[in-house]
């Protein structure tokens, strides 16, 4: 149809990356305790949260970009590690179901709706 998908803030700003105690104090109680227990689901499994989220992305059809924010060579790295290897390995693929781990309770999950910092 010639339409290409584009993503961005696949790391919802950097929040999925940081430990939610160092979350901004602006997002919801709840949405902190739900990221908590998701990343207590990823230690079991002995993953991190940047390999759910490349998991995740590598499992999403159709995209042909990705954009995303990084603050310096060593991080771009490691994204781009672990983004070859879920893109490459999906029978590899991290054993959650994403489906049960959504959001959708407020739009705390959209940078659109933070207050400026």
């Amino acid at each position: 149809a010639g339409i290409s998908v584009h993503i961005r803030s696949i790391f919802l700003q950097g929040l999925l990356l940081n430990k939610p105690e160092n979350w901004p104090n602006f997002l919801s109680k709840e949405l902190l305790e739900h990221h908590s227990c998701f990343c207590r689901e990823l230690k079991k499994l002995n993953l991190n949260p940047l390999d759910a989220v490349m998991d995740f992305t590598s499992r999403c059809s159709g995209i042909e970009a990705a954009l995303i924010g990084v603050t310096n060579q060593s991080e771009l790295s490691a994204i781009l590690s672990r983004f070859n290897y879920y893109s490459n390995h999906s029978q590899n693929s991290v054993p959650i179901c994403y489906s049960s781990w959504a959001w959708t309770k407020n739009n705390n999950v959209d940078p659109r709706t933070w207050p400026s910092l």
